[in-house]
């Protein structure tokens, strides 16, 4: 399974993937170190590699299942929890590219945004920037079977 790591310019996400890396090296698979397109298959979610890869240039050839979606936030203290549909909205729609001035484009968003709430979670993962965030939100996805 893919999980995205989202968040604003500063939050972690480049130091949570390299953490990732150096502790989980045999489940770390880089997809697309930017904006992945995500297929919507019914009620599934397929995360494919995309030509926006990011300053690092992360890119992979490889597609998997979307299992889900950590958006970061900086804080002085490792925290993680399930955010309930409705908090996870406006951090999400931040990341989608669309025609913000064409209604049809953002009503396609908003059905898109819609299903895929319903149907991905979405964890908080406020970090240090420390390994320990890192273990915390693999610990997390294990524990909760994902």
């Amino acid at each position: 399974k893919a999980y995205l790591f989202t968040g604003t310019s500063g939050t972690g996400k480049t130091t949570q993937l390299r953490h990732w890396i150096n502790l989980f090296p045999d489940e770390v698979e880089i997809i697309n170190g930017d904006k992945p397109v995500i297929e919507q298959r019914e009620n599934t979610f397929i995360v494919h590699p995309s030509p926006w890869t990011g300053k690092e240039g992360w890119t992979g050839t490889r597609s998997a299942e979307l299992g889900g979606i950590i958006t970061l936030e900086q804080g002085n203290k490792d925290q993680i929890y399930r955010m309930n549909k409705k908090d996870a909205v406006f951090p999400l729609f931040l990341q989608f590219l669309y025609k913000a001035d064409d209604e049809e484009s953002v009503d396609l968003v908003c059905e898109y945004e819609r299903d895929l709430i319903e149907n991905i979670p979405v964890w908080k993962l406020i970090n240090t920037g420390t390994e320990a965030s890192a273990l915390l939100t693999h610990k997390t996805l294990t524990e909760e079977g994902y």
